[in-house]
């Protein structure tokens, strides 16, 4: 990692410069800005104690090392900074500083100094070095450390220094936390090639129409046809259940409802351990698709559902490693291809577990659309078939949904929602002819055919701009990339809320 200096003042006059010549882009960048580039100035010492003699708090520990609050340090500085800002915006709006407040400035403090400390760390496994010299060099320049003729004054520094003996060191860290930011964002700048392919993808856009086939409608007639194939599986009937965590307990269970003093009910609401205790044990009804998922036997739904009413089961061991024991309180009953009630336990059946049955029926109906739309033209064969397209607003070739351009979940009212990262999907809509229909695409959900309905070109002006805008949205995704890295459990221990509440609210649990 090559050294190089950062030069806040010349950042400052280009993104001044950029500020009158394009205003959005301008706060863009002061976004960004805040999020990567913290100078923080003043050092605060924490008006309040938890334990040290000077206020000294522990938040958390990044990769070992004490995320501290105390006098000089950065995260002090950085909350004091924060608090400022804080402390505007409240004298503004005309209110008081609450607990709220001060929780939102030491948070944003304390998440600063964990990117720091992330960024630290980073340079000094590169072994990014800055010199005594240089140390010096800044002190003496700092505004600080001058009298009122605009000298360097040894006194002041020195006063300083008796007051802060870490003084040095959190300069020297200054330097290397900025030396080694600029190097890393540096290293994400994207080349001319790169933001021309970015630009391009949202240039060129398209509208489309689209038709949907969504599986929640699959209809009730394809649910009777799985019914009339597979009655076994829509069986039903009344059951209740006492569960327990041992075969020994079962067996204890088994012989005291066999006894002449065995009541079902009490014996449920004392002893099992499953949801349906308070209800002493009722399960209602109970179908044969669903029960049979909780047993490690696969012939157990067998015997449970050959039970006579009243009749007690013999021990069953489930899948979650307890163990059950059944009471038939009703006759099994077959569904019947009328009964709207085993329809929907049909239909919920196959979306769950047969969802392969759904996506072809859809699919046979969204290519025989296409094939009559080719024969009699869209507009018939939408009116024919009795469906009504969406039509999208422009669509770009937004993979990934990056924030530039209109996401296809947004352009399409929610229907292309998840699309976002189906390459195929882009090549081919982008490759249709203007009114040419695309194949029956099949998403999570549903079935879709889209229609290339006209191209619609950027405005020239906002083209410009994302030109701009592209190196920032790079750098933003960095940023981001490196706060989930320095956040990431294996990387830090976060006590923050119970420190606080510790601290500020007197809470000790």
């Amino acid at each position: 990692m090559p050294s190089k200096k950062h030069d806040i003042k010349n950042s400052e006059e280009k993104v001044q410069t950029s500020a009158m010549r394009h205003p959005a882009l301008y706060v863009l960048s002061i976004i960004i800005l805040v999020v990567v580039v913290v100078a923080f100035v003043a050092g605060p010492i924490l008006g309040r104690s938890a334990g040290g003699a000077q206020g000294e708090l522990v938040f958390g520990t990044y990769k070992g090392k004490d995320i501290e609050y105390a006098a000089g340090t950065y995260f002090a500085r950085a909350y004091e900074n924060q608090l400022q800002q804080v402390q505007q915006q409240v004298n503004e709006e005309g209110g008081d500083l609450g607990i709220q407040q001060i929780y939102t400035a030491f948070r944003n403090a304390y998440d600063s100094t964990i990117f720091r400390y992330g960024i630290l760390d980073k340079a000094q496994k590169a072994n990014v070095l800055v010199s005594a010299t240089e140390v010096t060099r800044t002190l003496a320049s700092s505004p600080r450390f001058q009298d009122e003729d605009g000298n360097f004054s040894a006194q002041l520094l020195q006063e300083a220094l008796s007051q802060q003996p870490n003084l040095k060191e959190e300069v020297r860290k200054d330097l290397i936390f900025d030396q080694a930011q600029q190097d890393i964002l540096m290293d994400s700048q994207l080349t001319e090639n790169e933001i021309e392919f970015i630009s391009q993808m949202g240039r060129e856009r398209r509208i489309f129409d689209i038709v949907s086939y969504s599986f929640s409608e699959y209809p009730d007639s394809q649910a009777a046809v799985f019914l009339e194939e597979n009655p076994e599986l829509f069986r039903s009937v009344e059951l209740s259940s006492i569960t327990v965590g041992s075969q020994a307990d079962a067996e204890e269970i088994l012989e005291r409802l066999n006894s002449s003093d065995g009541v079902f009910e009490e014996i449920a609401q004392a002893n099992s351990s499953d949801v349906y205790a308070a209800e002493g044990g009722s399960r209602g009804v109970v179908w044969y698709y669903d029960i049979r998922r909780d047993f490690e036997d696969e012939d157990a739904a067998d015997i449970l559902f050959d039970l006579e009413e009243g009749q007690i089961s013999e021990i069953f061991k489930l899948r979650n490693d307890r163990f059950a024991v059944y009471r038939a309180d009703g006759p099994v009953r077959e569904a019947e291809a009328g009964d709207q009630n085993a329809l929907e336990q049909v239909k919920g059946y196959v979306l769950s577990l047969e969802r392969g049955q759904v996506s072809d029926y859809f699919r046979t109906e969204a290519e025989a659309f296409i094939e009559r739309s080719a024969e009699i033209g869209w507009a018939s064969a939408v009116a024919e078939a009795g469906v009504e397209p969406v039509t999208t607003s422009p669509v770009a070739i937004n993979y990934g949904d990056i924030p530039l351009y209109p996401t296809l979940q947004s352009a399409s009212s929610g229907i292309l929602t998840g699309a976002s990262s189906r390459e195929s999907l882009f090549t081919e809509i982008f490759s249709l002819e203007q009114n040419e229909l695309s194949s029956a695409i099949e998403l999570r959900d549903k079935i879709v055919v889209m229609r290339f309905v006209e191209p619609v070109t950027a405005d020239s002006q906002q083209d410009s701009f994302m030109d701009l805008y592209i190196p920032y949205l790079a750098q933003d995704y960095l940023v981001a990339e490196l706060q989930r890295e320095f956040k990431d459990p294996a990387n830090l221990e976060d006590n923050f809320d119970r420190v606080f509440q510790q601290t500020f609210l007197g809470n000790q649990n």
